[in-house]
């Protein structure tokens, strides 16, 4: 199993394109697999997340104005990065971007943007995969079927989940585009609307964080036990979360 481990400067990491991938038919139920490890001088890093950008140039303006002002390392979009149309002029600007983006679809991302991100030198695709970065595990969970008052990651949900399960350990994190059932997931401030199958995962493996989206009226966080679900969708109020890791340990948590 391929991968390209980069040993960068805090410096270098900004500007140069990384090129991290494995065999896209990677098994995910080898917990030994890794797309690829960044390493960095320096004691923390920035992670931005966000979700639900739907193709919107203001909101990818807004990405990249707080990339700069947050001093963010890495970005990690949750999904729903197009709207169904144009998606290469749309991943064509994350590649831009100063900063690697570690990508996921959502349920307005068609399955042909799997084949595109791994057009793009600077997209990082994690679905069904786990990729370390500064020794964090990064797991990715592609995919969203809205139904009536809850959400699937897809028609076989626990088949799929019961495969991605030994890449979740309490270090991970997990990066989906629904919340899980319960957190962060309320629909006109009422209905639960997030995944039942991703809640049992969370409750079994206690991940340290789940970032997530989907839900664009529950933005926020959330902690349960010993994980924190944090829905970073755009809003008109907020713009992503940020996250500080020290080593290997998260300092700190905010919305922006």
């Amino acid at each position: 199993m391929n991968s390209a481990l980069q040993d960068l400067s805090a410096n270098s990491f900004r500007s140069e394109r990384l090129d991290v991938r494995s065999s896209t038919h990677l098994k995910v139920e080898d917990k030994s697999s890794r797309s690829g490890e960044f390493k960095f001088k320096g004691m923390r890093m920035r992670v931005y997340a966000v979700a639900d950008i739907h193709g919107r140039n203001d909101r990818f303006d807004r990405i990249q104005n707080n990339l700069s002002n947050l001093k963010a390392d890495i970005l990690v979009l949750a999904g729903d990065i197009t709207n169904y149309t144009k998606p290469r002029e749309i991943l064509g600007r994350l590649n831009d971007l100063p900063v690697p983006v570690l990508v996921i679809r959502g349920n307005s991302d068609l399955k042909r943007v799997d084949h595109l991100f791994q057009t793009f030198s600077n997209c990082i695709p994690i679905h069904a995969d786990c990729t370390m970065v500064r020794s964090i595990p990064f797991v990715g969970i592609s995919g969203t079927l809205p139904i009536p008052f809850r959400s699937r990651i897809c028609f076989n949900e626990q088949a799929f989940l019961k495969k991605i399960e030994p890449l979740v350990t309490p270090h991970t994190v997990l990066v989906t585009h629904t919340p899980p059932h319960g957190y962060q997931d309320r629909v006109m401030g009422r209905f639960h609307a997030g995944s039942k199958g991703l809640l049992k995962l969370m409750q079994k493996c206690q991940p340290q964080i789940i970032i997530c989206g989907h839900i664009h009226e529950d933005s926020g966080i959330f902690t349960v036990g010993k994980t924190h679900v944090i829905n970073c969708a755009f809003s008109r109020a907020k713009s992503g979360a940020l996250m500080v890791f020290k080593n290997q340990n998260l300092a700190s948590i905010e919305m922006i």
